[in-house]
């Protein structure tokens, strides 16, 4: 049978009809056929907590009042950090909440130049603790008499994250012992823990530092696990009489949690590692800073 050929018209009708279909064909996604989606890994955003330059308050009134001077009360304060090279924005800062409280016969104390939950450089004290050029968080404490129980008498610090963070580390500063002979002061001990998030956003199942940067490039140094058994302690015991300057590296170590782990809080124990009598009631110090974690980014 002969079939007509179409005209020119016809054809030039068919070509304006079928030329889009080809086009979408082209723009479809290689996944449209599974039926699935994708949606590409947002890029972590960086935090570094720099002290100095925070804005970091404390709680009204919950501060060691005068000079020379002890508390049992417990002490907070706050701050925000920023991510770096992200825009600064009630989604994407994180407010971290710090709360000091006391077991047995620890006190925070105020001394001349350093008050417990200030920051290292309020009172004249240093912009420079560990060596690090920076300002840290003051835990500045002593006994209420002059015997010293090892941990039953301890300052625990609580920091809570508004929002989880991942791959968190901070330094810990000043950790050694002044035990001039033939008598003691203090043997600083310190412990860290932490938690994850639970379903509901608070602090749910523990979560412990996978590993410590002690120093190593003084005759002093820092050792230990930060456990109840294997504490952060310092190499040197002090016995010499020699303790470690506020602004060296001697009494340094750095904290981290385990890669890529939520952490919602950390739990700072704080004591005399002696037991016994103790000149000055034990009067000791150690400071945080350097504070750098991840988050994930906002997709």
């Amino acid at each position: 049978m002969n079939t007509p050929a179409p005209s020119r018209r016809a054809v030039i009708r068919t070509a304006a009809w079928t030329a889009p279909a080809v086009i979408v064909a082209g723009n479809t996604p290689a996944f449209a056929a599974s039926g699935t989606t994708s949606t590409a890994a947002c890029a972590p955003m960086y935090y570094s907590l720099d002290w100095g330059t925070s804005d970091y308050t404390t709680t009204a009134g919950s501060l060691v009042p005068t000079t020379n001077s002890i508390t049992s009360s417990s002490s907070s304060g706050t701050v925000t950090v920023s991510p770096t090279g992200v825009a600064a924005t009630t989604a994407t800062k994180i407010r971290m909440t710090v709360n000091s409280s006391f077991t047995g016969r620890t006190r925070g104390l105020n001394v001349s130049n350093f008050r417990n939950m200030t920051l290292s450089h309020s009172y004249g004290g240093s912009s420079d603790v560990g060596g690090t050029g920076k300002v840290g968080l003051t835990l500045m404490q002593r006994l209420s008499n002059s015997t010293s129980n090892g941990r039953n008498s301890r300052q625990t610090l609580t920091i809570t994250f508004e929002k989880p963070v991942k791959n968190l580390s901070f330094t810990i500063t000043d950790i050694d012992a002044y035990n001039p002979n033939p008598s003691y002061q203090y043997t600083d001990a310190v412990l860290v823990t932490g938690n994850q998030p639970n379903a509901t956003g608070g602090a749910g199942v523990a979560v412990l530092p996978d590993r410590f940067t002690h120093d190593t490039t003084t005759n002093h140094g820092t050792q230990g696990s930060g456990t109840a058994a294997s504490p952060l302690t310092s190499r040197n015991n002090g016995r010499s009489g020699t303790a470690v300057d506020t602004n060296s590296r001697g009494g340094n170590v750095i904290v981290h949690f385990p890669t890529d782990t939520e952490v919602k809080t950390v739990t700072v124990e704080f004591w005399n590692n002696r037991s016994g009598s103790v000149t000055s009631n034990g009067q000791q110090a150690i400071f945080l800073t350097d504070f750098t974690f991840t988050r994930d980014g906002i997709c």
